[in-house]
């Protein structure tokens, strides 16, 4: 078990999440992201290779729960999901700087591309929690898979966080736990496409009217 100190997460985070590494004359070349079947037992898991950022599957990483969701029982007042494992490790190490403990935070197994089919797999659990915030990536596939989650979830638990970056992780880097906590506590109630929420507009009305 190793920290990553190019993304300023500690071993106690990456120990927490149960991610593994392989060394090559002391440097990290893999990282393993350990993922879980409906219980704590790890079935397989996603390994990332360092010098040229690829993943590979090893196990059995079919129908797999969300990454972290082993760690963190149902119910709750927030859940923050985000689209990688070292987003997830980026949202969970802002936690622990600033609150001294990690707060119920997951990733897809499968980036945005699988947010439809694991939100769909795992949505009791989703809406076991009082709001659901979605931190995706900061580019056309993440605000994809936000609405696609956001429409499975329900629009009565989600939230939208908002990133000055591109991501969870390149957030932290930028400002640490202020920055991400920033986006998690001002995240907005999730509007779907199209539609107009009479409050966004009740200030044009008033300029109209006069």
């Amino acid at each position: 078990v190793r920290g990553f100190r190019d993304r300023k997460i500690t071993t106690e985070v990456a120990e927490f999440f149960g991610v593994r590494v392989t060394l090559k004359d002391g440097e990290i070349v893999e990282h393993y992201y350990p993922y879980t079947k409906g219980s704590s037992v790890i079935t397989g898991a996603k390994v990332r290779t360092v010098a040229t950022k690829a993943f590979k599957a090893v196990g059995d990483k079919k129908g797999v729960d969300l990454f972290g969701m082993s760690k963190f029982s149902p119910g709750g007042r927030k859940l923050v999901i985000v689209e990688g494992e070292l987003d997830c490790l980026a949202v969970g190490q802002a936690f622990m700087d600033k609150y001294g403990r990690l707060f119920p935070v997951v990733s897809l197994p499968d980036g945005a591309q699988s947010a439809g089919k694991s939100c769909l797999q795992h949505r009791d659990f989703l809406r076991s929690f009082d709001d659901v915030i979605l931190m995706f990536d900061n580019d056309p596939p993440g605000a994809a898979a936000t609405q696609v989650a956001a429409k499975i979830i329900g629009g009565d638990k989600v939230k939208i966080a908002s990133l000055s970056t591109k991501d969870p992780c390149e957030e932290y880097l930028k400002g640490g736990s202020a920055l991400i906590s920033s986006a998690v506590w001002s995240a907005q109630p999730w509007a779907p496409a199209g539609i107009i929420n009479a409050k966004d507009t009740w200030g044009d009305y008033i300029r109209e009217k006069s």
